[in-house]
């Protein structure tokens, strides 16, 4: 059975705020695929106009300048954003990544591009994703264990991130769903009705319970 607890004691209310202005963010993307705005396109993509347009890229400083070191690599982002757009399988995710070989460009910023783009099969696959997922399946104390491994460099983490590949679509494709029905029905008691966009309403709760453990929220 799934360890509930880890979505206690949120605020639906700022969950919901952060998710409304992910799916303004995603229409955004959206948007300039469908004009060819390919300049404006990639710099959003990676959050480097906006936090909110991968905050995968934002919470590390460092990629989005070594990510813009890539030659032509405006042009090969909005290639890899229109590929991610007309998914139906998110099993494609991870070989959509490696075929771009854009240097820093990983499976953390790389699924959260997809998800941004087409978040109705896509999902994030980042430190909060994988930390929410084993505070789920386990319990918040198995999951800070191996958020401690983690920033210990430790291969024994479940965090370890050249295990993310692997975690990416067996386990996230089952827990965030999982999370998001949850989270909707504990809105819904407060009034909140979440709509569509089903991983950028599970990646807002995650985001808010790693935050709320963590302090942050």
């Amino acid at each position: 059975m799934p360890d509930k607890s880890v979505l206690n004691a949120l605020d639906w209310g700022k969950v919901e705020g952060h998710f409304r202005h992910r799916v303004k963010v995603s229409k955004e993307l959206l948007r300039l695929l469908d004009d060819r705005k390919i300049t404006a396109f990639a710099e959003l993509a990676i959050g480097m106009t906006e936090n909110a347009g991968n905050y995968s890229a934002a919470e590390h400083p460092s990629l989005r300048p070594r990510i813009a070191e890539n030659p032509n690599w405006r042009e090969r982002v909005y290639s890899l954003g229109t590929q991610f757009r007309t998914l139906t399988d998110p099993d494609d995710v991870r070989s959509l990544i490696t075929k771009a070989n854009l240097n820093y460009l990983q499976i953390g910023v790389g699924s959260e591009m997809s998800c941004m783009v087409n978040p109705n099969i896509s999902w994030v696959c980042n430190v909060r994703t994988i930390w929410t997922h084993l505070a789920w399946t386990e319990n918040p104390g198995v999951a800070e264990k191996h958020l401690a491994l983690y920033r210990e460099s430790s291969s024994q983490s479940a965090m370890d991130y050249m295990s993310w590949a692997e975690v990416y679509h067996p386990l996230l494709r089952k827990t965030l769903p999982e999370v998001a029905d949850e989270g909707a029905k504990r809105a819904k008691a407060v009034g909140i009705a979440p709509k569509g966009n089903l991983f950028l309403w599970a990646d807002a709760i995650a985001s808010y319970a790693y935050g709320k453990y963590h302090g942050e929220h």
